[in-house]
């Protein structure tokens, strides 16, 4: 079962919202429709970020001479895809598996920076051009990306909740308690585990072996209530010694 299925139903929603308005906001980045100028002389030529179009006719706009706030709408669209583009990818890697990641919440923040700048460039092509566009579908479109992204974003982080605290120490205070659990020896017949020197016998706990130690080193059986008894536990009896321990 992948992570996204465990998710909040709040989270499924913003988050495929992200997905899928990020592909419009490329639409309104690509398309050559944001204005048509007012102009007699350029009566019906619409122009986008990239591209001028008259008619069916289409030409690239290029780099130079170009105003500068031009370039810096231009700078802002891309910047505001990049980031878009993270928060989707780094999304679809942290959802579609079947272990969860550490904790994070680049998510919403990757989405919500790039919403804000791209809102932020179609702002300034607005201020810049009323007076001499007739503005079309493509910044309508890219603004409405941007606001819809932002508001996807904020849905996400309300549902992105940290695990809880308690499940967190509860987790830590049991690896806690395993790692002090008294070590035993192996029974007949088990390849047997030697602990510093020690070998023990899961007739009586859990077996652990250490990575340093090497077969072959000399062999103590301690018996259970020992072992109780170094590590502070309650007498418990074994079947070997149904009544007491020996002495």
């Amino acid at each position: 079962m992948s992570v996204f299925s465990s998710r909040s139903g709040g989270y499924k929603i913003g988050f495929l919202g992200i997905i899928f308005f990020t592909g419009l906001y490329i639409v309104g980045f690509g398309a050559p429709y944001w204005g048509e100028y007012k102009s007699y002389l350029l009566e019906g030529y619409s122009v986008g970020l990239w591209m001028g179009c008259l008619d069916s006719e289409c030409e690239s706009l290029g780099i130079s001479n170009q105003p500068a706030w031009f370039h810096l709408v231009r700078a802002m669209e891309c910047m505001g895809l990049v980031f878009l583009a993270f928060s989707c990818l780094y999304g679809l890697s942290a959802n579609c598996r079947e272990e969860p990641k550490p904790y994070s919440r680049a998510v919403e923040s990757w989405a919500s920076s790039g919403a804000t700048i791209g809102l932020s460039g179609t702002i300034v092509f607005f201020v810049k051009n009323t007076d001499l566009m007739n503005f079309k579908w493509g910044v309508f479109v890219s603004t409405a990306a941007s606001v819809l992204l932002f508001v996807c974003a904020i849905m996400v982080s309300a549902n992105n909740r940290a695990p809880p605290a308690a499940a967190t120490a509860t987790a830590t205070g049991t690896a806690a308690a395993a790692q002090s659990i008294p070590m035993g020896v192996v029974e007949s017949g088990q390849q047997p585990a030697t602990v510093q020197g020690v070998q023990y016998s899961a007739q009586y706990s859990s077996a652990y072996s250490s990575p340093s130690a090497a077969y072959g080193s000399p062999v103590y059986h301690v018996p259970l209530h020992q072992q109780q008894q170094a590590a502070g536990y309650p007498p418990m009896y074994s079947q070997q010694y149904p009544s007491a321990p020996p002495k």
